[in-house]
């Protein structure tokens, strides 16, 4: 029974703290297949390391959703059909964003809808 009666220290990770949500407009692109019969339907979200999103982001953003849709018609299909290649998608819109707000700002992307057809 003594065993029982023992607490057990548990070791507590702090919980990484989550940044500023912003949910980018949905994105249709057709892709860069030399067929131009695939495109890809992507909705977005884009994390940011503080806890609003940074001022420049909404000043800038026809040029984000430029900077998104132009790196999207320049992708192929085998190219972000694999968690891989979406992984890669991921941090290119990440380096691009940052390179456009000046620092980094942006944490992460998570992609809330992505179909290619």
């Amino acid at each position: 029974r003594g065993h029982a009666d023992e607490k057990k220290e548990e070791v507590l990770e702090p919980e990484p703290k989550l940044g500023a949500l912003v949910a980018l407009d949905l994105f249709v692109a057709n892709l860069a297949d030399e067929d131009g019969k695939r495109y890809l339907k992507a909705q977005l979200q884009v994390e940011f390391f503080g806890p609003a999103p940074p001022e420049a982001f909404e000043k800038r953003h026809a040029q984000i959703r430029d900077l998104v849709l132009t790196l999207f018609t320049s992708k192929l299909y085998a190219e972000i059909r694999t968690p891989a290649g979406k992984q890669v998608l991921r941090d290119e819109i990440i380096n691009r964003l940052n390179r456009v707000l000046g620092k980094d700002d942006v944490k992460a992307v998570y992609f809330t809808e992505f179909i290619v057809q």
